[in-house]
């Protein structure tokens, strides 16, 4: 499997007639082989807990903010997914779409050198989002509002990034646990 399309695992939470269909996985383990992941994939996969990518995955698009390896919304509204390590290729860089990750459960994330753009609003709603390394050599570039309205109390950059977006750490506020 190389690519996983649109709503593939998504859920349907308020249709046109009221209808609700929230996928009862908690977690998937991704293979080796995949490169794409399209937009809402996993739309309101909200029992969806853990993502896994299996070692050695190589995502990787032209990270020139038009289309994306990780696309936008792919995992928007997964409030439960509180655990991903994204793949840390060597051979390519990949991009991350618009609110990839906004409203998750996720508490941390460690941005790996492989990321050449992300997004805007990437993270954007995570309430539960407190701590943000990003890998030695990682220098993405950046969309706006990556990490607002989170609970970011501790972001680590690397030496040599270029540039902090705008809005980028707008409206956080550190929750006592």
């Amino acid at each position: 499997m190389t690519v996983i399309g649109r709503l593939a695992f998504g859920g349907l939470v308020s249709g046109r007639y009221g209808e609700k269909y929230i996928p009862p996985f908690e977690s998937i383990s991704l293979p080796s082989t995949l490169k794409e992941i399209h937009e809402m994939a996993f739309l309101n996969a909200r029992n969806l807990k853990t993502v896994t990518f299996a070692s050695g995955t190589t995502l990787s698009d032209a990270c020139d903010g038009k289309a994306f390896a990780i696309g936008k919304q792919a995992f928007y509204y997964c409030t439960s997914l509180t655990e991903i390590a994204l793949p840390t290729s060597s051979e390519a860089t990949y991009s991350i779409g618009d609110t990839a990750f906004a409203y998750t459960g996720l508490k941390e994330i460690s941005i790996p050198k492989a990321v050449g753009w992300l997004g805007s609003g990437v993270f954007n709603r995570s309430s539960d989002l407190a701590k943000v390394v990003f890998e030695a050599g990682a220098n993405p570039k950046c969309g706006t509002s990556l990490f607002a309205y989170t609970a970011v109390s501790g972001v680590t950059l690397p030496e040599g990034v270029e540039a902090i977006s705008d809005y980028m750490f707008q409206g956080c506020v550190n929750r006592p646990p």
